[in-house]
């Protein structure tokens, strides 16, 4: 245990224990190999040790690293301050704020004096194994940062999920004309005889048909898109769908018929002409499908529903991805994958009419851009997310003409990087790493969900006065 100045330096185990003989009050510095000791708070604590503490103030610094005991608090990045007595930790500070530190010092050097001047022994210590107060706090914090953080990451997968599911059900949607029928397993024998009529008044006919065993994973991708209330179907129906194969039908039109009129057509189909839902009109399809099923436990006789469609368009379009895959493999929508590596900047007002000269000739390599009141992502406000917003009477209001532009731009381009740099932007990432933590404080998860494909365009110009036209692409 080597001395400098008035300072004790411990790097082991059996120093370490040689330290804690020491009486009076002791303060560690303590300090890891990658994060030395505190400098500037050493020449204070010695002044205070030779001016005041005396005999009653040891100090010293301690290198966790190889120190079981200070086990915790290795790979810390920040001054950390152990306070003992008799063994026992008395106080833990960290940080490097010297008034704090100070009075915390005269506070445990007093009552160490006052305790050896009545004879008793301090009582308010805790084995330095356990976490101090202050630990447990810094704990719960971070725990609950990492609860807070896992909980914004599961809830962008679930967004980004949807996301897709949303895509490929528009470009099922939008290339693949044909409605869906659920033909349930008590109305198989007889569904043959009867849907022909109904699809021939409607110019109609089955395209497509596949035997499907259904089970509840199944009906929970299907119904992905359900939002109503009540279920689709009553118990009784579910339970005969799940214990026996039922049929699944793709229908198609003799006719052209638009996408968006299937759900009206297949209603028409199966409900009649004047009726949109069940029951239906009198001696329908949908009622001709109906079957009676006696309860073998209370003898009632319960009606089953023989089938059933969509009344959803996304929830048809599952549906025909799902069940008829070959009208739709094509039009799976890939997965997007992480965001590629990127920088945020920011460009003060005069600098934004070039910035967005720039963007305009690399549009595919910018994530994100909007106009903020500040560069600082804590303490600043969206004022606009597109030059087209900006330019709308309704968000004058809100102009200073000192916004700021910030722009999330993809590292991989170098010559539009270097573009930029030398437009001289007010703020810029030094890592992709504290880039897509910016971003993430700067744009929210749904950022974008508002934008039209216009306003996701990066053209426009700013005058001297403010917002100007948008000029072509």
């Amino acid at each position: 245990m080597a001395l400098k100045g008035l300072q004790l330096h411990v790097q082991s185990d059996e120093e370490w224990d040689a330290l804690l003989l020491n009486d009076g009050v002791i303060v560690v510095d303590i300090y890891s190999e990658w994060c030395g000791p505190c400098v500037g708070m050493a020449p204070t604590l010695r002044k205070l040790k030779s001016e005041f503490g005396g005999d009653l103030l040891v100090l010293a610094v301690a290198k966790s690293d190889n120190i079981k005991a200070l086990k915790r608090f290795r790979n810390k990045s920040e001054p950390t301050w152990l306070f003992i007595s008799k063994g026992q930790m008395m106080n833990l500070m960290f940080g490097a704020n010297a008034l704090e530190i100070t009075g915390a010092v005269f506070e445990e050097v007093n009552r160490e004096r006052q305790a050896r001047e009545n004879f008793t022994a301090r009582t308010e210590g805790m084995p330095i194994s356990k976490l101090h107060p202050i630990e447990m706090h810094r704990y719960d914090e971070v725990q609950k940062q990492m609860k807070l953080a896992k909980e914004k990451e599961e809830a962008k997968k679930m967004k980004c999920f949807r996301d897709r599911k949303v895509n490929e059900c528009k470009n099922v949607l939008k290339n693949v004309s044909m409605g869906v029928m659920l033909v349930f397993p008590c109305a198989k024998e007889k569904y043959k005889s009867l849907i022909k009529e109904a699809l021939k008044e409607n110019d109609c006919v089955i395209a497509d048909e596949e035997c499907v065993r259904m089970d509840v994973d199944l009906l929970e991708e299907m119904f992905y898109f359900y939002e109503e209330e009540e279920p689709p179907f009553d118990e009784a129906s579910l339970n005969s769908l799940l214990n026996a194969k039922c049929i699944l039908l793709a229908i198609r039109s003799l006719q052209v018929v638009d996408s968006s009129v299937w759900e009206e057509l297949m209603a028409r189909i199966i409900y009649g002409k004047s009726s949109r839902s069940p029951p239906g009109d009198r001696s329908c399809f949908y009622q001709k499908m109906q079957t009676d099923m006696e309860d073998r436990q209370t003898g009632e006789v319960q009606i089953l529903t023989g089938v059933w469609i969509p009344k959803k368009p996304y929830i048809r379009a599952t549906m025909l991805r799902m069940f008829f895959p070959k009208y739709s493999d094509n039009l799976e929508v890939p997965d997007p994958g992480p965001l590629p590596p990127h920088y945020a900047m920011v460009f003060d007002t005069p600098k934004i009419k070039s910035a967005l000269k720039i963007m305009g000739k690399w549009p595919k390599e910018f994530i994100y851009y909007g106009f903020f009141t500040s560069e600082d992502p804590e303490n600043t406000e969206l004022v606009a997310k597109s030059v087209q917003r900006l330019e709308r009477p309704d968000y004058k209001s809100k102009r200073t003409y000192e916004e700021k532009l910030v722009i999330s731009v993809c590292k991989k381009k170098s010559e539009l990087i270097l573009e930029l740099v030398q437009l001289g932007p007010l703020y810029m990432s030094t890592t992709t790493e504290e880039g897509a933590k910016e971003t993430d404080m700067f744009f929210s998860d749904d950022y974008a969900d508002s934008l039209s494909d216009e306003e996701k365009v990066f053209v426009g110009s700013i005058e001297e006065e403010g917002v100007g036209k948008r000029v072509p692409a």
